[in-house]
């Protein structure tokens, strides 16, 4: 069957060759070409840089459907976060975004079966009520199946999307990268998977360990609370 997926952030990669190894033609649309040496800013995804826990579950399906990624994923820095006393068990993983997605993206590109397209799909075309591709830059992509694999922010199917429920969620919060000074030990106190969380009156900060010395470090307030807002500043940050 030939797919198309929308999408080629780790949710579009991982799909992608997953049904390739199933047979299937997929080609990948995104907008974003790639990384560009040691820097990827990540065009459309506002998030790419703030820190992402990455659950057990995300390595057991790395595990059962492409293993061979677990070590590239170790070998590009990537820690396993444990528990206590449960050392030889996967919690997690410690990873950038940024890392994971490079990764994954290695994988896509040389995945017999998956071909990986830039460009910004305009629309899905259809006819007689089935889906028939894709309109990419002007161009056509024929298809049996399309996967929007976009993201909340996608637009491409918004029109068959139900009302969204709720409103703000009264929590904003912002954070900022650094890298461990030489010498420094990586092994600190920790009471999560992900790393270190406290509260405070009026605020939340979580660290989170990534890969290849690089720490994450995040604070949550109100969303109301106007002082706090001038956190994104680099000047109040620190």
């Amino acid at each position: 069957m030939q797919t198309v997926i929308v999408g080629a952030g780790p949710t579009g990669l991982y799909s992608a060759i997953a049904l390739a190894r199933r047979g299937h033609r997929v080609t990948l649309i995104d907008r974003d070409p790639g990384p560009n040496g040691g820097q990827w800013h990540r065009r459309g995804v506002m998030q790419f840089h703030h820190p992402h826990g990455f659950r057990q579950q995300v390595v057991d399906a790395l595990l059962a459907e492409m293993p061979e990624v677990w070590p590239a994923l170790l070998a590009a820095g990537a820690q396993p976060a444990t528990l206590p006393g449960q050392s030889a068990i996967p919690a997690g993983l410690h990873c950038r975004r940024l890392t994971f997605e490079r990764v994954l993206r290695s994988a896509a590109q040389t995945e017999p079966g998956v071909k990986l397209h830039t460009g910004h799909v305009d629309e899905v075309c259809r006819a007689r009520g089935r889906v028939t591709g894709v309109k990419v830059s002007k161009s056509r992509i024929d298809a049996d199946l399309v996967i929007d694999a976009g993201g909340r922010a996608g637009r491409l199917n918004q029109a068959l999307r139900g009302p969204a429920e709720g409103g703000d969620c009264g929590v904003a919060y912002v954070s900022r990268q650094y890298e461990m000074l030489p010498g420094a030990v990586p092994d600190g106190p920790v009471n999560a998977p992900f790393g270190v969380i406290e509260t405070y009156p009026g605020y939340l900060v979580a660290v989170f360990i990534h890969d290849n010395r690089i720490l994450s470090a995040l604070i949550a307030r109100a969303s109301t609370d106007r002082e706090l807002a001038a956190l994104r500043t680099e000047a109040a940050f620190e």
